[in-house]
């Protein structure tokens, strides 16, 4: 019996399956205005849990994806 239990790759914005700095990019691109919140799934952009997207989750993103954080 299989189970559709939704995994959750925090920091993948963009919702293709994998993390990479194209979420980094694409959350960058949010806060300067060039995205729509509408585009992203904001729901994992958080990355150190404070309760604010900014660009400091950005960095977080491209750190993990980079192995250096």
């Amino acid at each position: 019996k299989y189970c559709d239990i939704p995994i959750v790759i925090f920091g993948d914005v963009d919702g293709s399956g994998t993390l990479d700095l194209i979420d980094a990019m694409l959350l960058n691109r949010y806060m300067l205005g060039l995205v729509s919140e509408s585009a992203l799934d904001l729901s994992v952009a958080d990355m150190n849990g404070d309760g604010n997207i900014n660009n400091f989750d950005a960095l977080l993103i491209a750190r993990r994806v980079l192995g250096i954080g």
